[in-house]
C-alpha cells in the first residue's frame, strides 16, 4: 500500500481527495490545523499548524508522495493581517515540508503542490504555462509558493505544480456564491467581461492522483474553460433559480474586500492543452452541468 501525505487534507478538496485515494487502495496521512472528518483504518490525522509548528520526521515514514494543498481561503477582506495569513499558510507550509524532505533519509518519490491561475498577469490573451507572471499580491503569493515547492527537486523528489482554476464543487467558492444568489444579492463585478476559468472538483482531485501515478514533472494549468464572469455568475443564477443578477461596481467591491477586489476584475483565459497532452481527460466540461452536479 502506497502512502500519500496531504497537507490541508481536512479541507473540502483534501477530504474528497482522501476519500478517493482510500477507495483506490492508498494509505493517507492528513496534516491540518483541524482533524480529518474521515474515519478509516488506512487514514491517520495529525493536527498542527504546518506553517509554523515543527514537523516530527516520523510523520513521513513510508510516505510515497506528498500533496500540498494547505492555505487559508483566498476569498476574504484583504486586511494586512489576512494577507499575512494567506501568504504564510502557503509559503510557510511549503517551506516546512521541503525542509523536512531535506532531512529525511528515505525521501518521498513525488511532491504535487497546489498553485493558482493568479500567478499570471491579467490579460485578454490566452495564457499558457510560459505566459507573463503578475506583479500583484496574489501573483507574488503564487510565485513564492511555486519557488518553495520547486526546491524539492534539489533532493531528487519529482515535483509537479498545478495552477488551479476556480473549483466548482459542493464546497468552497460555489457554496459561498450559492448563498448570495439564494438571498437575491448575487452578481458580477465591473462590466463582467473578465474571464473566470474553472474546473470541476472531481477533475482536480483526479488530476492530483494522475500527477502521482503518471510520472508528471512540470507545471500545469488546470482550467477546463474560461467563461466571462457575467456568464459564470448567470449560470449560478439559473441553477439556484434566483430571479436577479446584479452588476456590482468596482468601487463597492474595493470598499468591501480592499485589495482582494483587484482579483475580482482580473482577466484570465487559460490554456490547459499541456495537461491534456499528458493524457489527462476532463470528465465535466460544461459549467451548468458542473454546478448542477455539485448542488
Amino acid at each position: 500500500m502506497k502512502k500519500i501525505l496531504i497537507t490541508g487534507g481536512a479541507g473540502f478538496i483534501g477530504t474528497k481527495l482522501s476519500e478517493k485515494l482510500l477507495s483506490l487502495g492508498y494509505g493517507v496521512v492528513v496534516l491540518d490545523k483541524i482533524p480529518s472528518r474521515i474515519v478509516n483504518p488506512n487514514l491517520s490525522s495529525v493536527t498542527l499548524d504546518i506553517s509554523k509548528d515543527a514537523l516530527n520526521l516520523d510523520i513521513f515514514n513510508d510516505v510515497y508522495g506528498i500533496i500540498n494543498l494547505a492555505g487559508v481561503p483566498i476569498f476574504g477582506r484583504f486586511t494586512k493581517e489576512y494577507k499575512e495569513l494567506v501568504y504564510n499558510s502557503r509559503i510557510g507550509t511549503t517551506k516546512n515540508i521541503v525542509d523536512a524532505i531535506e532531512k529525511l533519509e528515505t525521501k518521498p518519490k513525488v511532491l504535487v503542490s497546489a498553485s493558482a491561475i493568479g500567478f499570471y498577469k491579467s490579460s485578454k490573451n490566452i495564457l499558457n504555462e510560459e505566459s507573463e507572471k503578475g506583479d500583484d499580491f496574489l501573483a507574488r503569493v503564487c510565485i513564492d509558493w511555486e519557488s518553495e515547492a520547486k526546491k524539492a527537486e534539489e533532493f531528487g523528489v519529482r515535483t509537479v505544480i498545478l495552477r488551479t482554476a476556480h473549483v466548482i464543487g459542493p464546497g468552497g467558492l460555489l457554496s459561498v456564491l450559492k448563498g448570495l444568489f439564494e438571498k437575491w444579492i448575487g452578481g458580477y463585478f465591473g462590466n463582467g467581461t473578465q474571464h473566470m476559468p474553472w474546473i470541476f472538483y472531481q477533475d482536480i482531485i483526479d488530476m492530483y492522483i494522475y500527477a502521482i501515478e503518471n510520472n508528471l514533472s512540470d507545471i500545469y494549468n488546470t482550467a477546463v474553460e474560461s467563461p466571462t464572469q457575467k456568464d459564470f455568475m448567470n449560470t449560478i443564477r439559473v441553477v439556484t433559480k434566483s430571479p436577479l443578477l446584479w452588476r456590482i461596481p468596482v468601487f463597492a467591491a474595493k470598499l468591501i474586500y480592499l485589495e482582494f477586489a483587484d482579483s475580482l476584475v482580473s482577466d484570465f483565459v487559460i490554456d490547459s492543452s499541456k495537461i491534456k497532452k499528458e493524457g489527462f481527460v476532463f470528465s465535466v466540461t460544461n459549467l451548468k452541468d458542473a454546478m448542477e452536479k455539485s448542488l
